[in-house]
């Protein structure tokens, strides 16, 4: 009977921590510890209304432990992609004066930290591509890369910018497939 109780115990501690950490492995060590109980009531021939109980029990457990996880996981994607949208839109309206500068064929904002076009559309690339990146990843929803993709396709309606883009086409790999998805010629 102390063994069970401490079985009971372990798993109580690993469910505890694995919520508190999300650790994946320290949650599967608790359903092998779960199936482990489980098998030993089996073994000791105890009755099963003690063995329905064990089951339900860890069943309970499990399934808190589950949703408590995925909840937390959740919170940190949501947290995860503020962050990023709110650094991908700030970087894009420390560009977005020298982006109009291009389109409007006059000269740059002389208060930028960008002293040439090329540098100015090798940053917004950047921004573009680490955008694409994170929207393939998950962490920027469709809704989100469907505006930013029609905002990018608009500034390729301007020569000078659409010139950049296809002569960088050929290292697409660095720019993680992003003109696939523009669909630049």
């Amino acid at each position: 009977m102390k063994i069970n109780q401490f079985l009971k115990d372990i798993v109580v501690k690993i469910i505890t921590q694995s919520l508190v950490n999300f650790n994946r492995i320290v949650f599967l060590l608790g359903i092998i510890v779960i199936l482990l109980i489980t098998t030993k009531e089996i073994l000791d021939g105890n009755t099963k209304e003690n063995l329905d109980n064990t089951i339900i029990y860890s069943a309970v457990a499990l399934y808190i432990g589950t949703v408590i996880s995925l909840l937390k996981h959740w919170m940190e994607n949501d947290k995860l992609s503020v962050e990023l949208i709110k650094d991908f839109n700030n970087r894009f309206h420390d560009l977005s004066q020298n982006l109009n500068a291009i389109c409007n064929n006059v000269d740059l904002d002389d208060r930028s930290k960008f002293k040439t076009k090329n540098e100015v559309l090798q940053a917004y690339l950047n921004l573009c591509s680490e955008e694409y990146y994170w929207h393939l990843r998950g962490r920027i929803d469709y809704m989100t890369w469907f505006s930013w993709r029609n905002g990018i396709q608009n500034y390729l309606k301007n020569s000078e910018i659409h010139d950049f883009f296809v002569q960088e086409k050929k290292y697409n790999v660095s720019y993680y497939g992003i003109f696939y998805s523009l669909d630049i010629k």
